[in-house]
C-alpha cells in the first residue's frame, strides 16, 4: 500500500517505489488485475495498492510433477 500523494492528508507528494519480491518467488499474480509478474520487482504507485498471489518456486516444481 502506498499512501503517499495526499498532501492534504498530511501524506506528502506522491512517490512511487519498487517492492521487491522475496528470493523464492518465481511468478506472482496481481489479484486485482489478473496481471502476471515476473519481475524481481512491482511498481506500487502513490495512493494504490498492490495484492500478490505469490508463487514459491518449490510450489511451482511440485505442480509440474
Amino acid at each position: 500500500m502506498n499512501t503517499s500523494g495526499a498532501p492534504e492528508r498530511g501524506s506528502g507528494h506522491g512517490t512511487t517505489y519498487e517492492l521487491e519480491l522475496p528470493d523464492d518467488v518465481s511468478m506472482a499474480t496481481d489479484l486485482m488485475t489478473g496481471e502476471r509478474v515476473s519481475d524481481e520487482s512491482v511498481t506500487v504507485s502513490p495512493r494504490s495498492t498492490r495484492i500478490l498471489k505469490l508463487e514459491i518456486e518449490e510450489e511451482s516444481k511440485e505442480e509440474s510433477n
